[in-house]
């Protein structure tokens, strides 16, 4: 039919022969075969997310607050100098979004625009809901019209009373001891939960259960135990080496409105290489001759660490072989590093090492040059330090 067409408008005789209409019809319906081209790109929008789950109180990650991009696909006709702006409206004033408004113009309008979301508290214990609607407010024709559809994102909120509560949520543990925290709902399930508890670690570090897989466990609540806390007991693997290990215990139920929560367990290595120089594990570096104190000034805030400016050769050798990280245990941060934070004296020091009653430049190891601050220090020609009685 197309080849009769070509040779009626080019006024060829009907009778033109076969293979000559079939050239034609081949030469004309080559585009539609081959491409004629690449294909405009449609006028739309494009949602990085189609929901999105918060929870409804500040937490660590700040898990109350959430985004997602849009896009434009198109670019906006230089026409419309106001270019086209996208208006954004949740449904639920507990759910709010900022920006509320998107503009994409002529000269702008590539990369997406971010929106965060942001759940607010509220006083009831339901799981919350939201849905965000797009709508074109500005309109640039003829390929943006406010009647284009954009698709929305739906948003659901846990609520801050169907949380896991775990107590405590940091633990430390010996190597091959065992410690324990307990588990429980903050509030009453519908339908029961189940709550999965995993130990994840390379080695493993810890265990929580007995059985053919003992870093995974179950704990199971009703509505009539749901507040009643259950007890995990965590054992921690002894290796060989002299590391303290880490591990964190992930908890989720099986609905997704319960906000889980993670313990962390620091495990203290029984193989620990080096001298201790914290033995009472209080943090401070213990301060056992002149040698040791002599050796502050190049570490002045005692974090065990020399400073900047600071000798590390002598450092090194007033403190030889020591432990990792002076042997100071972690922090509450619980941070997987030692927090030593300062120094305490453990024994009397005696500035008059040459023991002729005077603390002068004859003494050997230079230590006529410290200033004796009174009150703090022997009035007796023999000049010593005292540890503090606490």
């Amino acid at each position: 039919m197309v080849a009769e067409r070509f040779v009626r408008v080019a006024g060829r005789p009907a009778g033109v022969p076969n293979r000559w209409r079939r050239m034609v019809a081949a030469l004309l319906l080559a585009p539609a075969i081959f491409g004629a081209g690449t294909a405009a790109a449609q006028a739309g929008f494009s949602l990085s997310a189609g929901s999105l789950l918060l929870d409804e109180v500040p937490g660590p990650l700040n898990a109350h607050r959430g985004a997602y991009e849009v896009s434009i696909a198109t670019q906006p006709a230089a026409s419309c100098t106001n270019g086209v702006v996208v208006t954004i409206a949740s449904d639920n004033t507990d759910v709010t979004v900022s920006p509320t408004t998107l503009t994409f113009t002529n000269s702008d309008y590539t990369g997406g625009r971010r929106v965060l979301v942001v759940a607010a508290k509220d006083s009831d214990t339901s799981t919350d809901s939201a849905t965000l609607r797009h709508t074109v407010t500005t309109a640039c024709a003829p390929d943006y019209p406010t009647s284009m559809t954009i698709a929305s994102v739906s948003v659901t909120v846990r609520d801050d009373d169907r949380r896991l509560t775990v107590t405590p949520a940091e633990l430390a543990v010996a190597e091959g001891g065992t410690g324990s925290y307990t588990v429980a709902l903050g509030g009453s399930p519908a339908a029961g939960a189940t709550v999965a508890v995993t130990a994840t670690s390379a080695n493993p570090a810890v265990t929580v259960d007995s059985d053919a897989t003992p870093t995974t466990l179950s704990l199971s609540f009703t509505s009539t135990n749901w507040n009643t806390p259950q007890t995990v007991t965590v054992t921690a693997v002894s290796d060989a080496d002299a590391t303290d290990e880490f591990s964190t215990i992930a908890h989720a139920a099986g609905e997704a409105v319960w906000q889980s929560r993670d313990v962390v367990v620091r495990v203290a290595d029984d193989e620990e290489s080096g001298t201790d120089y914290d033995t009472d594990d209080d943090g401070l570096i213990e301060i056992a001759s002149l040698t040791h104190l002599n050796a502050v000034r190049w570490d002045r805030n005692g974090d065990g660490s020399v400073d900047s400016a600071g000798d590390a050769t002598s450092y090194g050798n007033a403190f030889p072989n020591a432990a990792a990280g002076m042997g100071c245990p972690d922090g509450p941060d619980m941070d997987q590093s030692a927090d030593c934070v300062g120094y305490e004296l453990t024994t009397n020091l005696d500035f008059d090492t040459d023991g002729d009653g005077d603390v002068d430049g004859t003494d050997p190891g230079s230590y006529a040059n410290w200033t004796m601050i009174p009150g703090h220090w022997s009035a007796s020609s023999k000049a010593t330090a005292a540890p503090s009685p606490g």
